[in-house]
């Protein structure tokens, strides 16, 4: 039987959970791709999205945190920000967009619809605000670009990378 997952706003008490979820996302990635630094402490990744959320301070409704909960524990986390559409640059965006900064969720129920769930909240809150388009950054190796492929989501530019 499944059980009911939640997709809510983050409050002050997730923010410990959201670190852990953050960090085991980043050992993730670490552990797969050889170019990236050693994970960070736990303490750092706090500040940092401390940091993240912060910034709404000023642009009230421009940053958004939201976590989804199954069973009162928070299995992942996806935050986003809702940016005004570039001045320059050859790509064309014709309305404001939102870049989504961060999925994370808990490896025990990845493919179990948690990542889903966040994504589609996302491009709900998206539509509300007028945007013509979500954005993200994924690793060309990450087994999550199935999933951003069947939401609808085209790979645009690439990073090549050669080290010196």
């Amino acid at each position: 039987m499944a059980t009911t997952l939640t997709i809510r706003d983050r409050a002050g008490a997730d923010d410990e959970r959201i670190a852990e979820l953050a960090l085991q996302s980043i050992t993730f990635h670490v552990e797969r791709f050889a170019d990236l630094r050693p994970a960070p402490s736990r303490e750092w990744v706090r500040g940092q999205f401390a940091e993240l959320l912060d910034q709404d301070t000023e642009a009230v409704g421009r940053t958004r945190c939201r976590v989804a909960e199954r069973e009162g524990v928070v299995v992942g986390f996806l935050t986003a920000v809702l940016r005004d559409a570039p001045e320059g640059g050859l790509e064309r965006f014709d309305g404001p967009l939102v870049y989504v900064s961060d999925v994370a969720v808990d490896a025990r129920v990845r493919r179990q619809g948690v990542g889903r769930a966040l994504m589609d909240d996302a491009e709900t809150w998206a539509r509300e605000r007028g945007a013509c388009a979500l954005t993200l950054n994924v690793r060309h190796g990450n087994p999550a670009r199935s999933l951003y492929e069947e939401l609808g989501y085209h790979p645009t530019w690439q990073t090549y990378r050669k080290n010196l």
